[in-house]
Formats: structure tokens, sequence, C-alpha cells
């Protein structure tokens, strides 16, 4: 089982790679003896220093030559919001296919059945993503089949296929008990929704 676990990963980061290559995004891994004491610059510019985090689960091993899910990568929004519309596009970043509608569904669908998963009432599990299933209270404002993920800090990204509208938040806040069932996360969403009229 574990064998396989491996596998859907790493057919999944290669995915990513992919998409990274294809479509021209900018993805940052940090890697190194003292990965978060290199300065953060963006557009030429140093904006701080990265500072560690309080645990190893949300940081990158020591030494890592690879990315991680749960840290060790930072990009931008605008990045993200590329990645996001070629998922909403059904694998394509304007005429260039990234990947198959096929893996877009496979990603995007519930593999958790009935069971409880995810962080917040109503949600299950994709590959990589949490897939709303009974939209309730965080995520009353999203359609079923809505899918995402939450960070350890706050940041949200959740797309809707159905309302053709994807969500990114990027925060970095400590003190959120549970972000995927922040008041934060909420108000964004129903604000986002809203002014779109979606």
């Amino acid at each position: 089982m574990r064998r396989l676990y491996l596998q859907v990963y790493l057919t999944i980061v290669a995915s990513l790679v992919l998409v990274v290559l294809a479509a021209g995004l900018v993805w940052h891994f940090i890697s190194g003896v003292a990965p978060f004491n290199q300065p953060f610059e963006v557009a030429g510019e140093v904006l701080s220093e990265l500072v560690p985090p309080a645990n190893a689960v949300t940081g990158p091993p020591k030494d890592a030559r690879y990315p991680i899910p749960a840290g060790g990568l930072y990009s931008t929004g605008a990045d993200l919001a590329k990645l996001y519309q070629m998922m909403l596009n059904g694998g394509k970043e304007k005429d260039v296919r990234i990947l198959s509608a096929e893996s877009i569904k496979a990603m995007t669908r519930i593999h958790t059945g009935e069971l409880r998963a995810g962080f917040t009432p109503g949600m299950g599990w994709g590959l990589g993503w949490g897939v709303v299933q009974a939209p309730t209270g965080v995520t009353q404002m999203l359609s079923p089949g809505t899918y995402g993920h939450g960070g350890a800090y706050g940041t949200q990204a959740w797309l809707d296929p159905e309302k053709d509208l994807f969500m990114v938040l990027l925060i970095q806040r400590v003190g959120l008990p549970n972000s995927d069932a922040s008041t934060i996360r909420a108000e964004f969403q129903a604000a986002a929704v809203a002014a779109l009229g979606k």
C-alpha cells in the first residue's frame, strides 16, 4: 500500500512539474543547509528573511532535494492564478494541453466515499485536493465538487468549476486553530462569490 501511495504522490508531483514548466510558472524550492535564512526577493527587491517553521511538519527535511506538499515551495498569486485557471480549463493553459481532462477529473473527484474527511464538515478528499461534498458552514457559498486546500498558516485556494471561479488567499498567520474553518476564509469566499455575482 505504501508503494501505491508513493507512486500516486510521484505522479502528482511530476504532473505539477510539467504544469510549472509548460505554463511558465515560477515556483521556487528552498533547499540547502539553512534554507530559511535566505533573503526573500521579489522583482529584485529584498523584502525580508524567511523564518524557520515552529515544527518540522511544515518545512522541508534537512538537506532536501525535492519539494514536499507541506512546505518548501513558494510562489506568487499571479503564478497560482495561472495554475488554477489551467485546472478550471480542464488541463489547458491557453492552447497548450498540460494535463488530460481525465487526470483533472481523477485528481478532483472524491476518493474517500462517505468517510468523514477534511478539516470541515461536508468534505471528502481527491488526489491532493479537498473536495466539497455537501456545502455547509465555511463552504456554504461553494458548489458541490469545489476543490482546493488550505495551508498550515491560513493560506486558502479553492476552485469552483460550476461557478467558473477560483479564490486564492495568501496569508501566513499564526494562531488559527483550523484555518480551513476560519472566519477569514468564510468571509473571503463569501465576498468573492458576491462580488462576482456567482
